[in-house]
């Protein structure tokens, strides 16, 4: 597959699952063969990751390696990276609706990454 079609599939499955409130971004990476994917949930927590592609990548390579990082956002572990007092007051918001938003994001995303793990073809994913 060329990198090309990948990045086809990827925003594909952006697009189809909900995966971008305004911050998701899905790109080729420049001199490599690799694409950046960052998906979005909802309340704006992000997971992302890069992702090489090869001749011999399939679509369910890819659906596999976006169905893995959305299983692997965690939000305790968002929040530990996050949380400070100044981030806190810059946006607003309370130590308990920020873990709150986090959990509503993390399962937000282990129900896409379901989807995608369920889905008894790409088809059923990608039209």
């Amino acid at each position: 597959m060329n990198i090309h079609q990948a990045l086809g599939i990827v925003t594909t499955i952006m697009d189809e699952l909900e995966l971008d409130y305004g911050n998701a971004e899905a790109y080729i990476m420049p001199d490599m063969d690799a694409l950046y994917v960052s998906l979005e949930a909802p309340n704006n927590a992000t997971t992302g990751d890069i992702i090489p592609i090869t001749a011999t990548t399939e679509r369910r390579d890819i659906v596999n390696t976006l169905r893995d990082l959305l299983w692997r956002f965690d939000a305790d572990e968002e929040f530990d990276a996050l949380y400070s007092p100044e981030f806190m007051e810059h946006n607003n918001f309370t130590p308990s609706q920020f873990i709150l938003m986090l959990t509503e994001d993390q399962q937000y995303c282990e129900h896409a990454a379901d989807k995608l793990n369920n889905a008894h073809t790409i088809a059923e994913i990608i039209a």
